[in-house]
């Protein structure tokens, strides 16, 4: 049995990729429809924002703690600001075919 499988192309934005195989998220999908790539890279970035939310793997030692809490915030408003956007880019598409 063999498995062949897709390298991530230079621009991927999904970390579960680790750089190194296609995950199909769509993001960079070569799909005509540039719609629909938006609302994948937007369900990533909301994906991406609700396991920083969860995120319960904290240090024990108050230090590092605090430098995971300021990188899971870090993380959010990242996810927050790629969200809005995003979102801006879907609103201008549909306002162009209307």
């Amino acid at each position: 049995m063999m498995h062949i499988d897709y390298g991530v192309s230079k621009d991927c934005i999904n970390l579960d990729s680790y750089g190194m195989i296609c995950v199909k998220c769509g993001c960079c999908s070569k799909n005509p429809n540039y719609k629909d790539r938006i609302i994948r890279t937007i369900r990533y970035y909301k994906e991406s924002m609700r396991r920083e939310k969860n995120f319960d793997r904290w240090d024990e030692e108050e230090r590092w703690r605090k430098v995971q809490e300021r990188n899971v915030t870090l993380n959010i408003l990242y996810d927050k600001r790629k969200i809005r956007m995003y979102k801006k880019i879907l609103r201008n598409l549909k306002g162009k075919a209307g």
